[in-house]
């Protein structure tokens, strides 16, 4: 059975299982070297508790502080290597999560796997030049959650995007599915 999928901040960090009720902003920004290697970066900041009574927030702060539930869903995904960096132990609290991934397009079929949702992933490279296409069979994502999704590129410049908004230099990309089957590619060079 697939799991559904709510929001493209749900499928990458596929489970932020909170602690009663904690707000705060999520970004997440997906580093991408020439050779396809990624470093996934989610910067949890300003979270905090909205419960009403102290003892209550202070209970769920320290639980989701404690949580590491981004760090458990990125070790699901089999990276390299996982870290976790408190910024900031005091409320309103920060975190940094990073996990390196030896390839962007095993890092897409492991999204796809884990969440099992039905797509296609590949990756080709010639010379200088990579391509990256993820194919999925259902697109039903919060665009305005993809705001919080970057990827950007260590080097080089972006040549080609589709289903995504490229910056001005274009270095960053972000996701803009469309409705229906989604449709992403990425084309980037020296």
């Amino acid at each position: 059975m697939r799991k559904p999928i709510v929001s493209l901040v749900a499928v990458t960090t596929l489970v932020l299982t909170l602690a009663g009720c904690m707000v705060g902003e999520t970004t997440h920004t997906l580093y991408l070297s020439p050779g396809g290697e990624v470093t996934w970066t989610v910067l949890e900041s300003v979270f905090r508790s909205d419960a009403a009574s102290d003892p209550q927030r202070r209970s769920e702060e320290l639980d989701w502080l404690s949580g590491q539930s981004v760090a458990e869903a990125m070790r699901a995904l089999r990276p390299l290597d996982v870290e976790v960096s408190v910024l900031r132990a005091a409320r309103p609290y920060s975190v940094r999560t990073q996990a390196r991934f030896a390839a962007v397009d095993g890092l897409a079929r492991e999204l796809l796997r884990e969440l099992e949702v039905p797509g296609r992933v590949s990756l080709e490279r010639q010379g200088s030049l990579s391509r990256l296409s993820v194919a999925l069979e259902d697109c039903a994502v919060d665009s305005a959650e993809l705001e919080r999704v970057h990827i950007v590129l260590t080097e080089g410049t972006f040549l080609r995007a589709e289903g995504f908004r490229l910056s001005q230099d274009r270095t960053a990309a972000v996701p803009q599915p469309s409705a229906g089957p989604c449709w992403f590619l990425l084309e980037w060079g020296s």
